[in-house]
């Protein structure tokens, strides 16, 4: 950095101070933007790295009557199962304004195959088994 300063009798002194004399000569300034930029630098990192949310769903909605109405039962329920006589399918329910009124967007249900398969899985997991997955059978 060059500072050209001219003092009382009008004459001109030239000051080459490098960045290295700036830092010994004020390392309290130094110090306020590093620490600035450090902070800024660990606010960053730990937005940009932080995981979604974490909280683990326990239940989901079902219907059995081809959504006309639903009920709340554990979300690891493999659709579709028996209730109460019927068999209910999960019922994927959606939101269109500030009230809380709901209506249901679409129902699932696995092939008998996919359900089958989860179940073992199901099984072996509460068993302490690795669940055995295959491709494409």
């Amino acid at each position: 950095m060059r500072v050209t300063v001219k003092n009382a009798d009008c004459r001109v002194k030239r000051s080459d101070m490098s960045v290295r004399e700036t830092i010994a000569q004020k390392p309290a300034v130094v110090g306020v933007v590093a620490g600035v930029m450090l902070l800024a630098a660990a606010s960053w990192a730990i937005f940009v790295l932080k995981p979604a949310s974490t909280s683990a769903l326990t239940k989901a909605y079902y219907s059995d009557d081809d959504g006309k109405t639903t009920f709340v039962d554990g979300i690891d329920r493999v659709p579709p199962f028996d209730h109460n006589g019927k068999t209910a399918v999960r019922a994927v329910l959606f939101t269109a304004d500030d009230h809380g009124t709901s209506f249901v967007g679409y129902l699932e249900r696995y092939t008998p195959q996919a359900a089958r398969k989860l179940r073992e899985s199901q099984e072996a997991a509460a068993a302490g088994r690795a669940p055995m997955v295959t491709a494409g059978s």
